[in-house]
């Protein structure tokens, strides 16, 4: 696990990667703050696709997680 800060800085690369070699970053996770940050959401459950929508601000989902405050 990381701290709030690292942490941000960290997709904050990612993003900036994809961007830059425009290609395509598939993220796992069960948190929904780091799930806001991505362009897409895909949720999934046993397997199978429950339901596809667009990402929030990423940039302001990720401020969000650092400093626990909704901008």
């Amino acid at each position: 696990n990381l701290d709030s800060k690292t942490g941000l800085g960290i997709l904050n690369l990612l993003r900036e990667t994809v961007a830059k070699q425009a290609v395509t970053l598939v993220l796992v996770t069960h948190d929904m703050q780091v799930a806001g940050f991505a362009d897409r959401i895909v949720h999934l459950r046993d397997g199978l696709i429950q339901r596809i929508e667009q990402g929030h601000n990423a940039q302001w989902r990720a401020a969000e997680v650092v400093t626990g405050e909704l901008l």
